[in-house]
């Protein structure tokens, strides 16, 4: 009788088999650097990956015989589960990436804390971790175990992306129904407003004030649709007033636009403890962004920036900005 197989076939549910995950990550072109990826492998990925049942593999992992690119290609479109590691901004990761979100497929970005969360991705939450900081990188270990349950509790559906959402509007602005092609027009004009806050951040750009003053009328009438808060004013205001914002502050700001806030409630629907949100969120507060303070249990946007938003006036906001730009 023929041996039976040690795993079933990878259409088979990942309950009924060893759960796959593949690692996307620059190698490293110095022995240093080469070292630090395999570091984040063994003490972040396979540390957490491995006890929760997943088989964790890397290109250089590889051992079946075959193109090398297409066996990449085939574990991007058919594994369980990605982790994709941003760090330095690799061109060759990114393309990975790029394949996993058009695949709609589970993926978690990890990165080294302190580096900035690129434009196009920075809406998808990301494990922060730190090699030479053991109390970081265990709190990455739990954000990246409660990530994955959380994805395996979804039954593996992967989460919007740049990808899927460009996707989608254009399923909408194809439909028959008046008001789907109406939702449709309403998120291509917020996407061209990321776009457009996107070149304006970068390096050499001209005249960021006068660029963000054509945007508003865009933003006020994309703002008559919205319930709630106005998060495209939002979002062109802390670019300009806080260019370098992290992820994590730039979430806060969002979840605070949509009404005040407790702080445990914030650190939890963040996956972070308090005092680490207290300690993430210092320049928001010294800039003028929020108001709270240590322990508080209602944490939100300042008068100021709540009444000069509600205006829509251009001049108004672009000097508020500007003026917690210079603090």
């Amino acid at each position: 009788m023929a041996d039976e197989p040690k795993t079933k076939p990878r259409d088979a549910p990942a309950s009924a088999r060893q759960k796959t995950c593949f690692v996307v990550s620059e190698f490293g072109k110095t022995p240093e650097q080469s070292a630090r990826t395999k570091q984040v492998l063994r003490h972040l990925i396979q540390k957490v990956l491995e006890p929760m049942g997943y088989s964790v593999v890397r290109a250089d992992g590889i051992d079946d015989e075959g193109l090398i690119t297409h066996q990449i290609i085939e574990h991007l479109l058919d594994d369980d589960l990605v982790i994709a590691d941003l760090t330095n901004h690799n061109a060759n990761v990114f393309y990975e990436v790029a394949v996993r979100h058009a695949a709609r497929k589970p993926i978690v970005h990890v990165m080294t804390h302190g580096e900035q969360i690129p434009f196009d991705v920075a809406n998808m939450r990301t494990v922060h971790y730190a090699l030479n900081d053991p109390d970081l990188l265990e709190e990455a270990q739990h954000e990246l175990r409660r990530k994955v349950e959380t994805i395996e509790e979804g039954g593996f559906k992967a989460a919007h992306n740049p990808i899927t959402a460009a996707r989608d509007v254009s399923l909408l602005k194809e439909s028959d129904k008046p008001e789907l092609q109406e939702a449709g027009a309403i998120l291509e004009a917020l996407a061209d407003i990321r776009s457009d806050l996107q070149s304006f951040n970068r390096p050499g750009s001209s005249s960021k004030a006068r660029g963000i003053s054509s945007m508003l009328p865009r933003a006020q009438s994309i703002s008559r649709y919205a319930a709630g808060a106005d998060p495209a004013l939002l979002e062109v205001f802390m670019v300009w007033a806080m260019p370098r914002a992290t992820e994590r502050q730039l979430q806060v700001v969002s979840m605070l636009a949509e009404g005040p806030q407790p702080a445990d409630r914030i650190a939890a629907k963040l996956d972070t403890s308090p005092a680490t949100l207290w300690k993430e969120t210092r320049l928001l507060r010294e800039r003028g962004i929020v108001s709270a303070s240590e322990g508080d249990t209602s944490w939100t946007l300042t008068l100021r920036l709540r009444t000069a938003l509600e205006t829509g006036n251009a001049d108004i906001i672009n000097a508020l900005a500007k003026e917690l730009r210079g603090k």
